[in-house]
């Protein structure tokens, strides 16, 4: 039987020892707990001389009043121990100027500073605290790529900012306009009211978007801003921009993106309710590659555009896939949507499932002329009590393929149900089908002459009360395949049909 030497035992003992003192030592921690008879040098140096792996600074409830600029340059936890109970107080300044990666700020009231928080760095997490000031409140800059703003929460703040400053809001990410220097960030849970904008993505001037990728900006509420609610000035090769279930109300602009010049992907807006604006949404991606565009399950209301998208002016625009889906916009003084994509080359275009009531210009105004349009699609939409057009849908000069509208209920409109402009181009499959629109001037007017149009038809619309059905003009072109299938119209004044043709109309069916 084997047994240990007893001159080995206690060998065996200080080995084990030194084993645990070493894996202690390795992964050492220290935490500091500060009261109100602390001093702003006192805790500068803690941070200063603290050698430990990792620092964890409390702050008990109560005042700390005209606390100076505290340098923060390591990494380093700052935590109330109760949220907003230790009260950060004066007139001016700034309170945390971030000089490292990976620290948190968390549970803390700061009121009366320019800014409370100022970084240049990653990996920043501010979470749970209430911020009341006269300048940007949270102010992250970065000089380009070799230093970028990535890896930020900025979660569960209420934050208060009396900020007028053009190109500046409460919540302030200054990048560089050549590079690609903010991504990864995560906006959610906050509560911002007052200022110029409640959050601002830009190098704090007009011209000069910067570059950005997956950006989350989900659950919050901001309200009274002057301008906009969140500003992205965010030029190219954007990817996995988010706006999931936010509330924004009494601003100018709800959103402002501006993604022009850009290969933009994965631009999502979803479950947002936006009231009380000039422009619920404002998107501008011209120049661009823009792939996946989609607005689902909004909630916009008392606006003058429920969503502005322009997407124009550029001879190779390939847009792909813009969606606008389960959507209610009301009570708006322009047009519910405003798309303006022409001269691009716009694939897979669908509005499905909207409600869009009230609007003193079209329910749906999207022109898309001087383009290469493929899959176009209207269906299951609800368009009601509009001063100009249900849809108006400018296609003129273009390759039109696949123009669909089906099972869609438009009623109420001095305009037409849906105003559809393809002159001078090639139309191919045109369809109507399954609609209901009734009160409106015309039900539906085609314009498509001077063109080479084939396979157009109307089947099993249902047309009341207005005063033409379907007015069609075709002269001076190319048509076979027009096709009027078990349509019901009744009109009041004018013609169930008027069907305008001179000059190459051929093969009209079932009329």
């Amino acid at each position: 039987m084997f047994t240990i030497n007893r001159f080995f035992k206690p060998i065996i003992f200080v080995m084990c020892v030194l084993f645990i003192f070493l894996a202690l030592s390795s992964v050492s921690a220290a935490n500091h707990d500060f009261t109100t008879f602390n001093t702003t040098e006192q805790f500068q140096s803690v941070i200063n001389n603290d050698n430990d792996n990792d620092l964890v600074i409390s702050f008990d409830d109560g005042e700390y009043v005209d606390w100076g600029q505290l340098n923060i340059s390591r990494n380093a936890t700052i935590v109330g121990k109760n949220r907003g109970g230790a009260k950060f107080t004066t007139s001016s300044g700034t309170l945390f100027n971030i000089n490292a990666t990976n620290v948190k700020i968390i549970n803390l009231t700061i009121s009366g500073y320019t800014t409370a928080i100022k970084s240049n760095c990653s990996d920043l997490t501010v979470s749970d605290n209430n911020i009341t000031t006269s300048g940007v409140s949270i102010n992250l800059s970065s000089s380009g790529s070799a230093n970028p703003i990535t890896g930020v929460v900025i979660k569960d703040n209420i934050i208060k900012s009396s900020i007028a400053t053009n190109y500046r809001g409460a919540v302030s990410f200054f990048g560089n306009s050549a590079d690609k220097t903010v991504f990864d960030v995560l906006f959610s849970g906050n509560n911002i009211t007052g200022g110029y904008s409640g959050v601002y993505l830009g190098d704090g001037s007009s011209g000069s978007p910067v570059s950005s990728g997956n950006l989350v900006f989900e659950n919050n509420n901001i309200t009274g801003t002057s301008a906009y609610g969140v500003c992205l000035r965010a030029s190219s090769n954007n990817t996995n921009i988010s706006f999931v279930n936010n509330s924004i109300t009494e601003t100018y602009y709800g959103v402002f993106l501006e993604a022009y010049g850009s290969n933009n992907t994965n631009i999502t807006f979803a479950n947002n309710s936006i009231t009380e604006t000039y422009y619920g949404v404002f998107l501008e991606a011209y120049g661009s590659n823009n792939t996946n565009i989609t607005f689902a399950n909004n909630s916009i209301t008392g606006t003058s555009y429920g969503v502005f998208m322009s997407t124009y002016l550029s001879n190779n625009i390939n847009i792909n896939i813009i969606f606008f889906a389960n959507n209610n916009i009301t009570g708006t003084s322009g047009s519910g949507v405003f798309l303006d994509a022409y001269n691009s080359n716009d694939n897979n275009i669908t509005f499905a499932n909207n409600n869009i009531t009230g609007t003193s210009g079209s329910g749906v105004f999207l022109s898309a002329s001087s383009n290469k349009n493929n899959n176009i699609t209207f269906a299951n939409n609800s368009i009601t009590g509009t001063s100009g057009s249900g849809v108006s849908l400018y296609a003129y000069g273009s390759n039109n393929t696949n123009i669909t509208f089906a099972n869609n209920y438009i009623t109420g409109t001095s305009g037409s149900g849906v105003f559809l402009d393809a002159y001078g181009s090639n139309n191919t499959n045109i369809t109507f089908a399954n609609n209901y629109i009734t009160e409106t001037y015309y039900g539906v007017f085609l314009e498509a002459y001077g063109s080479n149009n084939t396979n157009i038809t109307f089947a099993n619309n249902n047309i009341t009360g207005v005063s033409y059905g379907v007015y069609v003009y075709l002269s001076n072109g190319n048509v076979k395949g027009v096709n009027f299938l078990n349509n019901t119209i009744n009109v009041t004044s004018g013609d169930g049909f008027y069907f305008y043709t001179s000059g190459g109309v051929t093969n009209v069916t079932d009329f």
